[in-house]
């Protein structure tokens, strides 16, 4: 899926136990439902709803979203995903300027919401057995992502190293004016 120009809201989990969550599991059809759960079910719609009209076209969760959302979001072309790991959601929020949500209570309906980030291209790709969403055009973006692939993690593991160890000499250039030449070059230079 390839799209352009688009806002995402993050949502979190709060820590208050009457906050009903999102992320419920199916619930069966209304002629079947009681009425309690039909007041829960219009309680979860509404909040999905002002998630919508917050003008979110990416929406995604540090906790699993359930299929009563997905089929929400899909039905109005929302890309959402569930179970993003913090340490991924922390460059996504530093690179897109979005605020984490904890609850929707803060989003306004009728245009796009402040707390929304902002990115010029959302693609979801799929490379070798891994499916990776890729933002780009992100205007605060200080940082880029290198996915690294091999025959085995001992290839993987010896290639991030070493690709650690040139961005590390290239810091130290850009730190450093004065840069002395290893090798035996300082040797090879007196020995003239």
């Amino acid at each position: 899926k390839k799209n352009k120009g688009f806002f995402f809201s993050i949502l979190e989990k709060t820590t208050k136990k009457t906050t009903p969550s999102l992320f419920l599991l199916f619930l069966p059809p209304p002629k079947q439902t009681p009425p309690k759960k039909n007041k829960n079910r219009n309680i979860i719609y509404s909040k999905l709803q002002a998630i919508a009209d917050s003008g979110a076209t990416v929406v995604l969760s540090r906790l699993a979203i359930g299929d009563l959302a997905t089929q929400f979001f899909a039905d109005r072309d929302v890309f959402c995903a569930g179970r993003v790991p913090a340490d991924d959601m922390g460059r996504v929020v530093a690179a897109t300027g979005a605020a984490v949500q904890s609850t929707v209570s803060d989003l306004e309906a009728g245009g796009v919401a402040p707390c929304l980030g902002r990115c010029g291209l959302f693609e979801e790709k799929q490379v070798g057995a891994e499916r990776f969403n890729v933002f780009t055009g992100c205007a605060a973006a200080k940082s880029a992502t290198l996915v690294l692939r091999g025959g085995s993690d001992a290839f993987v593991d010896e290639a991030e190293r070493s690709l650690h160890d040139a961005v590390m000499i290239v810091r130290r250039a850009i730190k450093n004016a004065a840069v002395v030449a290893g090798g035996g070059a300082i040797d090879m230079e007196l020995s003239r």
